[in-house]
């Protein structure tokens, strides 16, 4: 009897001094329970919760206990909670809560991502991330920042707008100039004939929207607010009148014209739907021909906003 008592003893001994374990008999020295399966887990009690704060459903829990919520009502939904407050006053939060403020970082060299939420929600109202403030900033961007993915269609040069509900987009993104006229022939005007202004070389079209000669058009790929600056250098001071035309579907409309002297230079904007053409035409009454200046005309224009 007094040998059984010793061997009980030196046995509570020996699993007070090296934790216990279950399915092996060397359970790890920094774990009080080391659990141990291959096609096994481990199931934590299940309690319905009444609230965040309830410390009926398990009295006096203590700081840091942890247990399986079952019902939905609760702010976090079923799922795993642990205790943050006192046995008092508890405040059970959910595992699956993002608790503030968050520190991650990668490698120098990485390339990876440090931070990342996802959000496969089919509602087109689902938010992936909700920033308010009172009166600071909901949102600072210290650094590069991407918009792409569904809904968007970034493409070089394009304007971030927004509608009426502030939902923004990639909107127009074209922008081109043309210096100086096609030469040998079509810069030279003959009297009462209506022609098209031949702009021809391009120094930059971002979204392909211009033609060159023989066309000198340009059209527009979004719909939207476009800004026009045109200038056509007459070789005398001669007369001579200058149209830009605006074509939309088949209907083609005169929106600016002017008696010029010398010389043609002014900026205008207009509304464009998409396919529509801008183009700019000159005729004049002069008793010779008018010759046009190639290397002080443009014909430029961009994307304003949606």
């Amino acid at each position: 009897m007094i040998c059984g008592t010793l061997l009980t003893a030196l046995l509570a001994t020996a699993s007070f001094g090296q934790g216990v374990g279950i399915n092996t008999t060397t359970p790890d020295p920094s774990a009080a329970l080391d659990v141990q399966a291959t096609d096994k887990g481990i199931l934590i009690p299940r309690v319905s919760l009444q609230s965040v704060s309830d410390n009926t459903t398990v009295p006096t829990p203590a700081t840091g206990l942890l247990v399986y919520n079952l019902n939905p009502e609760v702010p976090g939904g079923t799922g795993f909670f642990y205790n943050i407050g006192t046995a008092q006053s508890p405040d059970w939060t959910s595992l699956r809560e993002l608790r503030l403020p968050v520190n991650a970082s990668t490698s120098t060299n990485s390339g990876g991502t440090a931070f990342r939420i996802n959000n496969f929600s089919q509602s087109g109202s689902a938010e992936t991330i909700h920033a308010f403030s009172q009166a600071g900033y909901a949102f600072v961007a210290d650094g590069k920042v991407k918009i792409s993915g569904n809904g968007q269609q970034p493409g070089p040069g394009k304007v971030l707008t927004s509608d009426a509900s502030g939902n923004a987009t990639w909107e127009g993104g074209a922008a081109f100039t043309v210096i100086g006229l096609k030469t040998g022939g079509p810069e030279v005007l003959a009297k009462n004939t209506l022609y098209r202004v031949p702009f021809d070389l391009e120094k930059h079209d971002t979204q392909n929207n211009y033609t060159p000669y023989p066309e000198s058009t340009f059209q527009a790929q979004a719909s939207g607010i476009y800004h026009f600056d045109v200038k056509i250098v007459f070789e005398t001071n001669e007369d001579a009148r200058v149209q830009i035309h605006h074509v939309s579907g088949n209907n083609e409309s005169v929106i600016m014209m002017e008696d010029a002297v010398g010389g043609f230079l002014d900026s205008f904007d207009v509304k464009l739907f998409a396919g529509d053409k801008i183009f700019v035409n000159i005729i004049h009454n002069n008793n010779s021909n008018l010759n046009l200046v190639s290397a002080s005309s443009h014909f430029s224009g961009h994307f304003v906003q949606k």
